[in-house]
């Protein structure tokens, strides 16, 4: 017999996906600081407080909503340079900067959705030809999620100066 109950249950209450707005940056950080991305001292670190905000002023941060228009998930793009994986990275391309889901909302493919509305968005409005990440090797969730939404691991194992990471690439173009 068919459970309606374990489906319901699967199915988060999000009216929609769209891009970030100035008045979702405290519950993007607050979720980041939920999901254990952030320590007490680093909360409002004032540059991941600039880095999230040029992502909502260039149209690189997108955001889950429930039904009360509350942010439950973002991704964060960032089209900056970047130093540390200058050798393993295509040129011209975006990094996906940052991804997390209040924890209420995990295990609802909210972050596979999230970075596949995203990139469609960035497809147009952005002239990047790769999109990459960097994922911990352990973080299967995350590695499931954004390979399903196109991503491909190019480099394993790689120091990426604050531990171990794996590098995935999608081509845009």
């Amino acid at each position: 017999m068919f459970n309606h109950n374990r489906v319901r249950d699967h199915i988060p209450e999000i009216v929609k996906l769209r891009p970030a707005k100035l008045k979702d940056l405290h519950r993007i950080e607050y979720i980041m600081h939920e999901a254990g991305k952030l320590h007490p001292e680093t909360y409002r670190h004032p540059v991941l407080f600039i880095n999230t905000l040029d992502a909502i002023l260039y149209h690189l941060a997108f955001v889950a909503v429930d039904k009360k228009d509350r942010t439950i998930a973002f991704v964060l793009f960032d089209n900056l340079p970047e130093r540390k994986m200058a050798n393993y990275i295509p040129k011209n391309s975006l990094k996906l900067a940052n991804t997390a889901v209040s924890p209420q909302y995990q295990g609802k493919h909210l972050e596979y959705r999230l970075a596949c509305y995203g990139l469609t968005h960035c497809k147009y409005v952005n002239t990047s030809d790769y999109a990459w990440c960097v994922i911990h090797p352990d973080n299967i969730a995350s590695i499931k999620s954004l390979t399903a939404a196109g991503f491909c691991l190019v480099y394993k194992n790689v120091d990426y100066g604050y531990g171990i990471r794996n590098l995935y690439v999608q081509k845009l173009r």
